[in-house]
């Protein structure tokens, strides 16, 4: 009997290809894969086909696409523990990769509302802020808006946010002896999307945190991440 070979689906051949430059390092976690089109000569295929083997990848969460910037191998989430205040330059260096911190704003400005009640400050008080975007190897990891109450942290305003954390600056500084956070789900408004290089309206994570040294608030810090490159992580030993 005469044995059948079978064909392999040009859009896996596709996928193989894809799949195989990931594990080779050719395409790097984060990275741009070639385009449709790219792909579609290369393989002298239909961009219907290449779409079939992206779609198929996307939906098994290997690649990542961005409306208007192409399509990406879905990254590693980068973790944080939800009951410990860490230094988020730490944590992506402790992944081997590079942080890096564009500073939006550094200033002495009064206390709305909401901030004099976290801080536990009348409103209109002065207070030390910070808006910061955090970066991993390139690719923004997370916003951070921070307000410091400046009677207990004197010089936190002076300090070069491109080359310290302000949490790392008050953990190293001042120590901290308590947190209180809270977490929500979010959808990325279109000026959060811009600074984050994701669409608007994707799902984010918006953390609010207060920290305490000794008996004392000395800062509100609100992050919002990418749902899709963050998460938060809870530890409890049941033991003692």
């Amino acid at each position: 009997m005469q044995k059948v070979t079978m064909a392999i689906p040009k859009y896996k051949n596709i996928k193989n290809y894809i799949l195989s430059g990931i594990t080779s390092g050719l395409f790097k976690q984060g990275g741009q894969i070639p385009t449709e089109l790219e792909l579609s000569a290369m393989f002298e295929v239909s961009r219907m086909t290449v779409n079939r083997a992206i779609t198929d990848l996307t939906a098994q969460n290997v690649l990542t696409r961005i409306p208007g910037k192409g399509t990406f191998v879905t990254a590693e989430k980068a973790a944080a523990s939800a009951t410990n205040v860490t230094d988020i330059a730490l944590e992506v260096t402790k992944r081997g990769n590079k942080h890096s911190i564009k500073v939006l704003a550094q200033d002495i400005v009064s206390a709305d509302e909401n901030v004099a009640l976290g801080l536990g400050i009348f409103t209109g008080s002065s207070v030390h802020f910070c808006h910061l975007v955090h970066y991993e190897n390139g690719q923004p990891l997370i916003i951070e808006k921070r307000y410091v109450n400046p009677i207990f942290v004197p010089n936190f305003i002076e300090q070069d946010f491109l080359k310290t954390t302000p949490s790392g600056y008050l953990l190293e500084k001042h120590g901290l002896s308590r947190m209180e956070q809270t977490i929500e789900a979010v959808a990325a408004t279109e000026i959060h999307a811009d600074l984050l290089e994701i669409p608007a309206g994707e799902p984010c994570l918006y953390i609010t945190r207060r920290t305490w040294d000794r008996n004392n608030i000395i800062s509100v810090a609100q992050f919002l991440a990418p749902g899709m490159r963050y998460k938060y992580f809870v530890s409890t030993d049941f033991s003692s």
